[in-house]
Order: structure tokens, then C-alpha cells, then sequence
């Protein structure tokens, strides 16, 4: 097993309260309607450029429901698989030496 950085974490027993703790703070229980949500999220963001018009999904909830938590993980797994695919960027009706030039 590989923790975040690609290395094999520390075994519990060596690691100080206050990183046990930060540990604590990053477990994500995945009750079923919470991973309908991220999943309806991340569809609509594999959605934008398919479409001519950005889909948005509205996250409204009770205070303490879980609505961070959702946008945070999005985030961090959004940013983690952006930062394994090569960026590129294509600009309508030009080609890339045009666009350079401008």
C-alpha cells in the first residue's frame, strides 16, 4: 500500500499524535447518497468539454452534512489526476503556431 506521495507510509506506531490525528481527519466514510453526489459532480466537470455550455450542479444542504467535505475531495482528486495527463489547451478557429504568435 502507497500513501499519497507514491511512498509507503509510516506504521502507526511511529507516527506523532498530531500526524494520527491529521491522519483521522482525512477519513472519508462514503454513505451512498454522498457518493451519488460526487459522482453527479464529477460528471458534470467530465461534461464541460463535450458541451458548449458548462453543466453546474447545486450543492445545498443542512450546516455539517458533509457539502465541504464533497468540493474538498472533488478537489484533491480532481487536481491529483490533472497533475498525471498532459495539459492542453485549444483555442477555436486557430492553430497552435497562430495562437503563439498573438
Amino acid at each position: 500500500m502507497t500513501g499519497e506521495n507514491g511512498h509507503r507510509p509510516k506504521p502507526l506506531k511511529e507516527m506523532s499524535k498530531q500526524e494520527r490525528i491529521a491522519l483521522i481527519y482525512r477519513i472519508r466514510v462514503w454513505y451512498p447518497r454522498m457518493k451519488t453526489i460526487y459522482d453527479e459532480i464529477v460528471r458534470a466537470y467530465e461534461m464541460n468539454p463535450v458541451t458548449p455550455d458548462p453543466e453546474c450542479v447545486a450543492l445545498l444542504g443542512r450546516f455539517r452534512t458533509g457539502k465541504t467535505t464533497i468540493i474538498e475531495s472533488f478537489g484533491s482528486n480532481t487536481l491529483e489526476s490533472l497533475a498525471q495527463k498532459p495539459l492542453m489547451c485549444r483555442l477555436e478557429g486557430r492553430s497552435p503556431s497562430q495562437s503563439q504568435h498573438e
